[in-house]
Order: structure tokens, then C-alpha cells, then sequence
């Protein structure tokens, strides 16, 4: 199985001839027939985005599945959010926050967003807003813009937590390095208001 998944690769990735998605869909699914997660994983993502044959959202889910299974956390998140937005089956927002939990519970940084977002929304089980300020600071602190954004709005309203003018406008210069839109808005508004530390008009500007 690891050998048809590594030339599958190639073929996906054109590595030593041309990009050939039909032959990488082929071969991964040999590997993944043997039970190869990585193979599992990538075949299924093939499958959501159509690569190398049709899309097939409930094959992607099934994929992704048997590698979630076997604990692969980028494809617990995948499952979690095919169960969030009703891809290849109806929305199911319990499986969902459970299977970004999953993937969170690993460190997987887009799983704790998801996770975030649901726990803020009370999507799929109790909303709790301490939780999700702490799984957004663990995916900001992994360098992800959004999460930086959203920790950083939670700082500047007090959700979940103290207010803290002074780490929300931190917060929201790391993402605005990142070019994020919402984050130059609000570190906008901050230093014209001077919350967080002096006001600066031409900085606001």
C-alpha cells in the first residue's frame, strides 16, 4: 500500500512527469483498500473536489471516515465539516463538533477553529464561550489569521473571559500581517478610541 500511495503522489503532485489525477486517483485507491490512511485521506479529498473522475461527496465522507478511524486528524476535520455544511448527507452538527473535537484534541489547528465556532454558537451541544476562547488561543498561537481574529474580538468584548484591550489590539496586528481584513477594521476602530494603548489617527487610516 505505501508504495501505490507514495507513486500516486507523484502522479497527483506531476512529480517526475505530468499531473495525472485519473492514475493518482487509481492508485490510492489501491492503497487505501489496504487500509492506508494517508491514501484514505488524499483519495477522499480527490473525491470532494473532483479530481481525476466525478465528485462524489458521500465516497469523500466514506474515505475520510475510515481515516478518521484510524485517527488521522486532518480528516476528522474534513469529516467534521462535510457533517457541518451537509455534504454527502444531511447537516449533522453533534457529529460535527464531534469530529472536530477529535481532530482539535490533536492539535489540528482548523479543527479548533471549527470547534470555536461551534462552542461560541452553541451548534451541536452546549454553548460555552470560555472553551472556545481557549481553542481559539490555541489555534492563534499556531499562527492561524482567523483564530487570531476571533480571540482577539473575544479580548476586546470580554467574551469568555476578561477584557483586554491591550491583547486584542496584539492580536489583531498579527493578523492584519497576515493581510486579514476584518482585523485592520477593528485595529482600525482601536486606535482612533485609543483602547489598548495610545490613540493614533494616522495609524487608524
Amino acid at each position: 500500500g505505501s508504495a501505490q500511495y507514495d507513486v500516486g503522489c507523484m502522479h497527483r503532485d506531476g512529480e517526475g512527469g505530468p499531473v495525472d489525477f485519473a492514475e493518482a486517483r487509481r492508485l490510492l485507491g489501491l492503497a487505501a483498500a489496504q487500509g492506508h490512511a494517508e491514501a484514505q485521506h488524499n483519495l477522499g479529498t480527490m473525491h470532494h473536489y473532483a479530481e481525476g473522475g466525478p465528485q462524489d461527496y458521500a465516497e469523500a465522507r466514506r474515505l475520510c471516515g475510515a481515516a478518521a478511524a484510524q485517527g488521522h486528524s486532518e480528516s476528522q476535520h474534513n469529516l467534521g465539516l462535510m457533517n457541518y455544511y451537509g455534504e454527502g448527507a444531511p447537516k449533522d452538527y453533534a457529529e460535527a463538533r464531534r469530529m472536530s473535537g477529535a481532530a482539535a484534541a490533536q492539535g489540528h489547528p482548523e479543527g479548533q477553529v471549527l470547534l470555536a465556532h461551534m462552542m461560541a454558537n452553541g451548534e451541536g451541544g452546549t454553548k460555552d464561550l470560555a472553551e472556545s476562547r481557549r481553542l481559539y488561543g490555541l489555534a492563534a498561537a499556531q499562527g492561524r489569521a482567523d483564530a487570531q481574529v476571533e480571540f482577539g474580538h473575544m479580548h476586546w468584548l470580554g467574551s469568555g473571559g476578561h477584557q483586554d484591550f491591550a491583547e486584542a489590539r496584539r492580536l489583531y496586528g498579527l493578523a492584519v500581517e497576515k493581510g486579514h481584513a476584518a482585523a485592520q477594521a477593528n485595529l482600525g476602530q482601536m486606535y482612533v478610541y485609543g483602547q489598548g494603548g495610545p490613540t493614533d489617527f494616522a495609524e487608524a487610516r
